[in-house]
């Protein structure tokens, strides 16, 4: 739901001339006014039109920068709502939640019925865990859009996550281990990806074997996707939310974010910046799954060299690594398409562990 701002708000200028002497100087400053008005709406839809290309290339902070500009040149005009909205959207692509909260709300106050300002607001609070606020808005959408299908999945998902968290609120509960064992899982015959007999498999020429894998648009069989993920707990659980990170002063860390699934574009950093090593440590400050299309690859290759190099490559927990955010933003959805939902439980709990920071 990408704001278009193509309603028509400012008024035509009347063609007929006003013969009274006394009001003809007032006719020529508001004459004045409204063409003046009328160049800052085409300069703010210059703006705005720049900062959609802006978004569209994924330069959000850009984006959020020319949609500024034009709310900036409309104060208090119609415009200034989608402009506000439009702020909104490149917030929540740069996952800064409040703010896009408070734009949503400002497009509200000027136009109440702007329906994506809604659906901009109720996506930035479900994103904050207020998931109350965001059904209401949610359902909010689905009445002013009933044939709206996305509106109505947003709406089913902030709503049971709401249910869950009142649930949640009334009792205490003991958590609750996942666990899959990879022996109880067969493998066909007919797979001929990469294996793994015991974490000693797994160096670094294996895990190019396995991006190459991935590369092909191949799946990793479920039983070694089990074995990694248990591979990964096996160390995390071991480590406390706060993890000290110390770089050599002659040395150098490469700290990577908000992968979210775009596997291709974390092979061109691998070939741009090296593959990791001992002399070559990464730092993935979370948020590697949803959104893109290849979050399990991502994930995957990422537990992988983390094995290979526990010690220099450092993941870390991010907002998206949670079970909410994965059902809204499509992680799940993959996983399930891809395995099963057994496995995505496992994901999930394998999250848990990770570092905070």
């Amino acid at each position: 739901m990408e704001d278009s701002g193509s309603s028509k708000d400012s008024k035509e200028l009347n063609d007929s001339q006003d013969t009274d002497p006394s009001t003809v100087a007032t006719d020529v400053e508001a004459l004045k006014m409204e063409t003046d008005d009328q160049e800052k709406i085409e300069q703010a839809e210059e703006f705005k039109k720049q900062g959609n290309e802006a978004f569209q290339d994924s330069r959000y902070q850009e984006a959020y920068d020319l949609y500024t500009k034009a709310a900036d040149l409309c104060v208090g005009g119609k415009k200034q709502a989608v402009y506000f909205s439009n702020r909104a959207f490149a917030s929540i692509r740069l996952e800064n939640y409040g703010i896009a909260v408070v734009d949503a709300k400002a497009a509200l106050d000027i136009d109440p019925k702007f329906v994506k300002a809604y659906y901009r607001r109720g996506s930035a609070l479900f994103a904050l865990g207020k998931y109350k606020e965001s059904v209401r808005d949610f359902l909010k959408v689905c009445k002013m859009f009933p044939k709206s299908k996305e509106a109505r999945t947003k709406y089913a998902v902030a709503k049971k996550a709401k249910v869950e968290m009142e649930f949640a609120s009334c009792i205490a509960v003991e958590e609750v281990k996942i666990e899959i064992d990879p022996e109880d899982i067969i493998v066909e015959e007919s797979y001929n990806g990469p294996v793994i007999t015991s974490r000693e498999d797994i160096n670094v020429e294996w895990v190019l074997a396995l991006m190459q894998h991935f590369k092909e648009e191949k799946k990793l069989h479920k039983k070694y996707v089990v074995m990694l993920i248990n591979f990964l707990m096996d160390s995390t659980k071991e480590q406390d939310a706060l993890v000290d990170i110390e770089v050599p002063e002659d040395g150098d860390i490469t700290i990577c974010g908000d992968t979210h699934g775009q596997y291709y574009d974390l092979m061109n950093i691998f070939e741009k910046n090296g593959y990791p090593s001992e002399t070559n440590p990464y730092l993935y400050n979370g948020d590697f799954v949803d959104r893109g299309s290849f979050s399990v690859e991502v994930m995957l290759t990422l537990i992988a060299w983390k094995i290979v190099f526990p010690n220099h490559v450092h993941l870390t927990r991010g907002n998206h690594e949670t079970k909410n955010m994965n059902k809204m933003y499509g992680f799940e959805g993959e996983v399930k398409a891809k395995y099963d939902m057994k496995l995505m439980e496992l994901f999930s709990y394998s999250f848990w562990y990770l570092p905070l920071c």
